[in-house]
């Protein structure tokens, strides 16, 4: 098996990179969003993470139930994301940037 230092390594590094995602995601909507309205958009992508974070694991949880196949399960998964991934940079693209006074 694996040796239990690089277990502890993993764990740690998994969750502080966990923990510090929330922070830069305030930082990054905060970039992007016009100055007016900083508080709409963090509270859309606050809303949305948590829709999706309430919503995925049960799904998953049915896709690998009727597939009997967590291989099929992770495979719908990844597709979402590049499903909205794609979503969003062709959105992004539309829209135009800001520029912001220094």
């Amino acid at each position: 098996g694996t040796p239990r230092i690089i277990e502890v390594i993993v764990v740690i590094v998994i969750g502080a990179s966990t923990m510090a995602f929330q922070g830069v995601l305030a930082v990054i909507v905060g970039e992007i969003a016009e100055p007016r309205q900083i508080g709409t958009a963090m509270g859309a992508v606050s809303t949305t993470n948590k829709i999706g974070m309430i919503t995925f694991p049960p799904l998953f949880g049915k896709i690998v139930d009727i597939s009997n196949s967590y291989y099929v399960g992770w495979n719908v998964m990844a597709g979402l994301a590049w499903i909205s991934t794609a979503s969003l940079i062709i959105l992004g693209r539309k829209s135009k940037p800001h520029q912001r006074r220094r």
